[in-house]
């Protein structure tokens, strides 16, 4: 019934909602300086390979552009198209930091109720991944604490929350809240499907 700071549990048309917040102003600006140093190099090749793209278009390149020339000619279409492929993961890791960093602005994680089905939402906005789960079939809602070491040999864990049906299907999701979140939208659940 006292939902901490940045947690709710309320009741729509659509049924029961209970949700939190991923907003932390600490990790946004770890996240922000991280995507503005990764995407502030990144950029660069980027643009090399965007004006060797409009090159070999045969339009015309702003005098400001950076000049994609190699061994004194001008990057071949071969060399454009390896160099887009080389550079997708990064701009792929780039895009995920982006999103990060409007998770800890924005982000919510919300489970909803109607009757028996339920549906565990993670993002931004309208945009986010959506896991649809029986809520009559949930034998069990729990906090789980996954360890592991990472390439240097320290230790990491990863706490979240976990719904199990009676069928053996896992639902995880809250790991991005707080602690405090977690335990509250946790127990708010097991509250709701038991009562």
């Amino acid at each position: 019934t006292h939902p901490p700071a940045g947690a709710w549990h309320r009741s729509e048309g659509t049924g029961l909602v209970i949700g939190a917040t991923h907003r932390s102003l600490g990790s946004a600006i770890g996240a922000l300086a991280i995507s503005l140093f990764w995407n502030g190099i990144v950029s660069v090749f980027v643009l090399v390979a965007l004006a060797g793209t409009v090159r070999n278009l045969g339009l015309p390149l702003p005098h400001w552009f950076p000049a994609p020339v190699m061994n004194d000619s001008p990057m071949g279409v071969g060399m454009t198209i390896f160099l887009w492929i080389f550079l997708t993961p990064f701009i792929v890791i780039g895009l995920v930091m982006i999103g990060a960093f409007l998770s800890c602005l924005a982000g919510r994680t919300e489970v909803r109720i109607n009757n028996a089905e339920g549906v565990v939402f993670t993002g931004i906005g309208g945009l986010g991944y959506r896991r649809r789960f029986d809520a009559s079939a949930v034998k069990e809602v729990r906090l789980d604490d996954k360890q592991w070491r990472d390439s240097d040999g320290d230790r990491r864990s990863k706490t979240c929350i976990v719904l199990e049906t009676r069928e053996g299907k896992l639902v995880k999701f809250g790991s991005t809240l707080t602690a405090e979140r977690r335990k509250f939208v946790a127990g708010a659940v097991r509250k709701v499907l038991w009562g």
